[in-house]
């Protein structure tokens, strides 16, 4: 009888999405959210925010990104808290890490996210760069 053999994927990181950044206290910001909602917001590293509204970036809204997490963070519902988001350059993004799922579990086109006006400038580079996560099974 074969046995199939639970699988782990490691979640993404800041180091995974920030590929290099020269001055952390200039390029990150925080930022307040609220989350108002029935459902907790699960935010991987490199998730899109939007500070002009301070909430999460859902799906058809990315050309409204105004920075992105710098690490993992869930928010449940009824919870205010203060996270950092990366909002401007010099720093390198590695593109191919972004979220490809909002909040909600709809889809995110992340090179809409890489070409809103609304990052700072000096902007932030992005770079594709194929994932070197490894999947691991017991």
């Amino acid at each position: 009888m074969a046995s199939t053999l639970p699988t782990y994927t490691k979640p993404l990181v800041g180091g995974d999405v920030i590929i290099r950044e020269w001055a952390r206290e200039y390029t990150r910001e925080e930022v307040t959210i609220a989350n108002a909602t029935s459902a907790d917001y699960a935010m991987p590293a490199g998730y899109p925010i939007n500070t002009a509204t301070s909430k999460p970036v859902l799906t058809t809204a990315e050309a409204n990104t105004y920075g992105f997490t710098v690490e993992p963070v869930t928010i449940v519902a009824g919870e205010t808290r203060t996270i950092a988001i990366i909002v401007r350059g010099p720093a390198v993004i590695n593109q191919d890490a972004l979220p490809v799922l909002d909040v909600a579990g709809a889809a995110l086109v992340p090179a809409n996210m890489v070409t809103s006006t609304h990052l700072g400038t000096p902007g932030l580079i992005f770079r594709r760069q194929p994932s070197t996560k490894e999947t691991q099974t017991t």
